[in-house]
């Protein structure tokens, strides 16, 4: 009876392991300065704190420029940079609260219109990338 109770314990405690291993994907992680405000997001994959890309929010809130709207929205939201496009070619990519990519593109213009109305109501965060510049603004889908 007691070999039986330890195999299936045995059997549990891999398919916790396995388990673990498959659902890490990507993490969000921030930092508080000594005031609670929050002053840097990461983004990782793996939940490997040793390789992660560091988005430093208070260089983000200085740029008025880049703005979506309107906000919330249930359907269509306009992506504009404003000054800090440059005639290059930007990327974006939309993460849900888990900090999946759900969707992302590539825009050759100043402003871009983007359909969110295919996903599910809740907050999105949007990355924009611009000539080596990264942004991030949060959008809610109602």
């Amino acid at each position: 009876m007691k070999m039986k109770y330890l195999i299936i314990f045995l059997g549990l405690v891999l398919c916790l392991l396995q388990s673990k291993n498959s659902m890490a994907q990507h993490c969000i992680s921030f930092d508080y300065d000594d005031d609670g405000n929050r002053v840097a997001r990461a983004f990782y994959e793996g939940c490997d704190k040793d390789s992660r890309d560091v988005v430093d929010l208070t260089e983000q809130l200085t740029v008025e420029e880049f703005a979506l709207y309107p906000n919330p929205s249930n359907g269509l939201v306009t992506l504009s940079l404003g000054e800090c496009f440059d005639d290059t070619p930007f990327s974006y990519t939309i993460y849900d609260v888990n900090g999946l990519p759900v969707k992302s593109g590539t825009v050759g213009s100043e402003e871009t219109t983007l359909d969110i109305s295919g996903f599910l109501p809740g907050t999105y965060l949007v990355v924009v990338n611009v000539s080596g510049d990264t942004f991030a603004r949060t959008i809610v889908k109602l």
